[in-house]
């Protein structure tokens, strides 16, 4: 017996000739019990995920990916195509070439979303580790960092902002050209070889510090407290 279950398309038959690949589709509507682990992919079109409890493997060459109300460890890959997640409980890694990444209200321990070529956008997140990298393309992050915690935004050629909405102390290393201590409101500062260091909140216990780096070869940086 097999605890698995294996969903493949083909075709068969008088529809086994050869069509346009732009004419070629089909469309799968999945329905299965919230506690079973998911993995699907596709060479080219939309995946769309909701509802389960152990969590997801989503893979597309090129299309969305949407993720909503999962539970559990999410994996996805896109070569070409947003993707989205919004309510997720459990650790996500998100990787793409072309991808804009959106993240809502997602809470785990380990949160990472790594493309070349879009934005990251994050809102509501808390995550024990999380890092957003892009190469061409903005970071915004607004959320908390945890106690303990830490934080890793960085661009190469986009702005990377940063709004921290609860006020802890934390361990900032930036770096960036022409980078402004002040304006970061970074106290407690040391710089050397492109490199800054410093302190940025209210004063706390050094073993509930969390840590944030961000970095932009020629992006602007930015670290502020929510209003």
């Amino acid at each position: 017996m097999t605890d698995a279950i294996t969903t493949p398309t083909t075709l068969v038959g008088v529809e086994e000739r050869q069509i346009p690949l732009a004419s070629a589709r089909i469309d799968l509507t999945i329905e299965l019990p919230r506690d079973a682990r998911l993995a699907a992919r596709t060479w080219s079109g939309d995946v769309d995920v909701s509802g389960v409890r152990k969590g997801a493997s989503l893979e597309t060459g090129e299309g969305t990916i949407s993720v909503r109300d999962v539970t559990g460890k999410v994996i996805t890959h896109t070569a070409k195509g947003r993707q989205s997640f919004d309510g997720v409980r459990g650790d996500v890694a998100a990787a793409g070439v072309a991808s804009d990444v959106e993240l809502d209200d997602v809470v785990g321990g380990e949160l990472s979303a790594k493309v070349f070529e879009g934005s990251v956008t994050a809102h509501g997140v808390r995550a024990h580790s999380v890092v957003l990298q892009t190469t061409l393309g903005q970071i915004i992050f607004r959320g908390v960092v945890l106690p303990g915690g830490s934080l890793d935004l960085r661009s190469y050629s986009g702005n990377v902002s940063a709004v921290l909405t609860a006020p802890r102390e934390v361990e900032v290393v930036a770096r960036g050209r022409g980078l402004d201590p002040l304006a970061l409101g970074l106290r407690d500062v040391t710089t050397s070889a492109g490199t800054t260091t410093g302190r940025f909140g209210p004063a706390g216990p050094r073993a509930r510090r969390g840590h944030v780096e961000l970095g932009s070869s020629s992006g602007v940086l930015s670290l502020t407290w929510a209003n």
